[in-house]
């Protein structure tokens, strides 16, 4: 229990009635046309009643104290007894060391937190605080002793100069006791103080040892080749001293022989719980999908995700931070086999099933092999003398079955267990030269980066599944369902299982907290860039997942809301300028992040304004180009006609502007050569043209009947303007026929269509009204028939 730890409301309560106990509340309670007989009176009065309470009071104080105590005096030994196995560790044990310096820094945190509260705190009652109160206290406490004191005891009755030297008596008493604490409160505000420094001493100590041991495994390689003889010796004595030698009356060992029962135990609940699942839950969706066979996988992964369960509450329970932590290993290490049984199961079809956890059956063992190693907290001889003989061997095996599945095997699973052989074969070189320990951490790192994609795939995979069942009961269904989690989710969970998959390994050697700090530390720092560091890399890169789904769904929005007016309106240039704007908050807000110099910036650009003005000369023309084109002559969506081409303009960006032609294909335009191009923009001003059609009708046929017969017939079709008239006019005199131009205002972006109404309602008009359409016609006289074709008709 941690003085600190208590909230102001306590702590100041308790304080502020042994306040008003000491009687500092009684000179403001006088009224100031009391008699001084009758204030001594008072006085005396409620200093009785603030001594009669003073022991229950103080009771309440005294116990948090005491509880205080306690708690300092539990990490004082818990800290003494890690300096002794600190100081006597040795460099043969990594895990143990590690494990040791992390507990040390741990402790060392908890109560440098409590150094920094007593400083900075406004939300505990610290002891800084506590002493500041009761010496003002103290003061006012003498400054009433000394009121009273001064009293002429020529104006005082008998009495009440009785009861003047007795209220002088009580506040000595009080004074005392103001005392008392007081030194309590500076020993330990001192002790604090001194645990802190012994403490920031052994983790310096800590800190430097554990270097030193990541140096020496990770960088420093000593071929056990090299001492082969000695190095076996060490590994049979290394090895018969974690593994063979019982010491039963050790709490550690009694720790572990429960821990083991009680996995036991827990291994046949989670198999009845699995098979009670399946029963329940799964049966009924495996055989509507016909996926029974399934089923024993499905127990598998459910039962080793129940074990987990079971242990991360058993860990809750565990007194010792060694059980604890072997624990919360076993944990991960069953969730890792879990997540790679749970995809292999979900993605592939029964037939293989069976092949896919082959193809990682390697990874897994080795995975085990690792985890037991950390558990045991294998000394180094074990982990050099067993990595060299176990990475062949894996490899044999890992290489054997993807020859033998080379054929059948699934495509993905396939490159994915290569790689783990690849991997795997290094390793066995590497560890030969004494590289044990490096590859033991990137084997861990690898498959938990594969167990992390083989999730994201099933993850993907169900939501697949998901979508396609739903879109055949609702149309539409799943079309935010689908960018969410491919444009967010996805993204985001593989920025975080990467991380997780370097933190985990770390994490099994206790160095977790170096990755933190790598992590945090710039690895850049220059009067430029103050901050380039992993942390703030990834920062930025969540920032513009973000930004980049959030500008996705407010476009769909609007595009599903507005319809066919979102490119007709302004909407889609405002949505383009409002995407420019927040991709440039994005970019000031991530030089923020990096702590980039804006000043230096500046002047970076000022030297470098000539050099850049001429190689961005094309790129900064286009940009302005490409904002005088949104707010002047082209809009998103406007039908224009450039060198011949018509099109519909589909997207301006900040080089480029896209035109959609009337066959399907997309032509760009820099927006410089289209900004200085005459192009037609045929829905500037309006969404109609005027197009002539072209008609013939007999010599002979009355033109103003015709030209009626045209009006009516045109006057009810189907997208012409209401507004603007229809005219017919005598075009010119053909060979066969005397041709009319019907002019009408045709809807820019339906013209063909509407065009092609317009002629079949002429064509079907004149049918009705016997007026004929000529089209050429061509005699063919034969003056001559050829002498060879006269004599084959004879003989025929």
């Amino acid at each position: 229990m941690s003085f600190c730890s208590f909230p102001v409301s306590v702590l100041r309560g308790v304080v502020c009635c042994l306040a008003v106990m000491l009687g500092v509340l009684a000179p403001g309670l006088r009224a100031a046309d009391e008699s001084s007989e009758q204030t001594i009176a008072t006085i005396n009065q409620e200093l009785d009643v603030r001594l009669h309470e003073l022991p229950s009071k103080m009771k309440a104080f005294q116990q948090i104290l005491d509880g205080y105590i306690a708690n300092q005096k539990k990490k004082a030994e818990e800290l003494n007894k890690l300096g002794v196995i600190l100081y006597s560790q040795d460099a043969t044990n990594m895990f143990a060391l590690a494990f040791y310096c992390q507990q040390v820094m741990s402790l060392r945190a908890e109560l440098k937190t409590l150094v920094d509260n007593e400083a900075t705190s406004q939300t505990t009652f610290t002891f800084e605080r506590a002493i500041k109160l009761l010496n003002e206290e103290k003061t006012r406490l003498d400054g009433l002793k000394n009121s009273i004191a001064a009293m002429d005891d020529a104006t005082l009755s008998e009495e009440s100069r009785k009861a003047k030297a007795q209220a002088v008596k009580k506040c000595d008493k009080l004074n005392k006791v103001i005392d008392a604490y007081l030194k309590t409160l500076t020993q330990e505000k001192g002790r604090i103080g001194s645990l802190n420094d012994k403490s920031a001493a052994l983790e310096t100590y800590a800190a430097d040892k554990l270097q030193a041991m990541v140096n020496t495994v990770f960088y420093s390689p000593v071929s056990v080749l090299n001492y082969f003889s000695s190095a076996c010796e060490r590994f049979k004595e290394a090895f018969i001293a974690t593994y063979v030698v019982d010491d039963s009356s050790t709490e550690r060992t009694k720790e572990v022989w429960k821990m083991v029962k009680g996995i036991a135990l827990f291994l046949v609940v989670s198999y009845l719980l699995a098979r009670l699942t399946f029963r329940v839950g799964l049966k009924k969706i495996l055989m509507k999908r016909n996926m029974m066979e399934k089923a024993p996988y499905h127990i598998c992964w459910s039962t080793l995700l129940y074990l987990a369960f079971f242990m991360s509450i058993g860990s809750l329970l565990q007194p010792l931070d060694f059980m604890r932590a072997v624990m919360t290993t076993g944990i991960e290490f069953l969730m890792t086999l879990a997540l790679i049984t749970f995809s292999v199961t979900v993605r592939l079809p029964y037939e293989k099933v069976r092949q896919g956890l082959l193809l990682y059956a390697p990874g897994m063992v080795l995975c085990t092999v690792f985890i037991f190693l950390r558990m045991s907290m294998a000394p180094n001889i074990i982990v050099n003398m067993t990595l060299p003989l176990l990475f062949p061997l894996v490899f044999a095996w890992n290489v054997w079955i993807l020859v033998r599945n080379k054929q059948t095997a699934p495509p993905v699973d396939k490159f994915f267990s290569t790689v783990s052989c690849v991997l795997i074969g290094l390793a066995s070189i590497c560890s030969l030269i004494g590289f044990s320990f490096l590859f033991f951490l990137v084997m861990l790192a690898w498959i938990m980066l594969l167990t992390s994609i083989l999730f994201l795939m099933a993850f993907y995979h169900l939501v697949h599944i998901y979508q396609k069942k739903r879109s055949l009961r609702v149309e539409n269904a799943g079309h935010r369902l689908q960018p969410f989690m491919s444009k967010f989710v996805l993204p985001v969970m593989s920025l975080l299982l990467i991380m997780f998959s370097l933190l985990w390994p770390a994490s099994i050697f206790n160095i977790a907290h170096l990755i933190r700090e790598w992590a945090s530390t710039p690895f850049i720092v220059s009067d430029f860039a103050q901050s380039i560091s992993v942390n703030a890399i990834i920062t930025v890169i969540f920032m513009a997942i973000t930004l980049r789904y959030v500008i996705f769904v407010v476009k769909t929005e609007l595009h599903e809301k507005l319809g066919e007016d979102y490119d007709l309106g302004g909407y889609s240039t405002y949505m383009t300028l409002g995407t420019f704007v927040l991709w440039g908050v994005y970019v000031l807000i991530s030089l923020a992040v990096f702590q980039v110099n804006f000043t230096g910036i500046m002047m970076i650009l000022g030297g470098m304004s000539m050099g850049l003005g001429f190689a961005l000369k094309d790129t900064i023309d286009n940009i302005i180009c490409g904002l005088s084109l949104m707010f002047g002559r082209l809009r998103q969506g406007d039908i224009v006609e450039c060198d011949g081409i018509r099109g519909k303009v589909s997207s301006i960006g900040y080089r480029t502007t896209y035109i959609e032609t009337l066959d399907g294909s997309v032509i760009a335009f820099q927006n410089n050569q289209l900004f200085n191009k005459n192009f037609r923009n045929m829905t500037s001003n309006h969404v109609f043209e005027q197009v002539k059609v072209e008609i013939g009708i007999a010599y002979g046929t009355e033109v103003d009947k015709a030209r009626t017969l045209i009006l009516e017939a045109v006057r009810d079709v189907e997208g012409l303007s209401k507004t603007r008239n229809t005219s017919v006019v005598l075009d010119g005199f053909g060979d066969n026929s005397v041709n009319l131009g019907v002019w009408v205002w045709a809807p820019v972006r339906m013209k063909m269509a509407t065009l092609s109404r317009v002629r079949e309602a002429i064509y079907r008009t004149f049918n009705e009204n016997g007026i004929s359409i000529p089209f050429p016609q061509q005699d063919v006289y034969i003056k001559e028939v050829p002498r060879a074709v006269v004599v084959e008709e004879k003989g025929a």
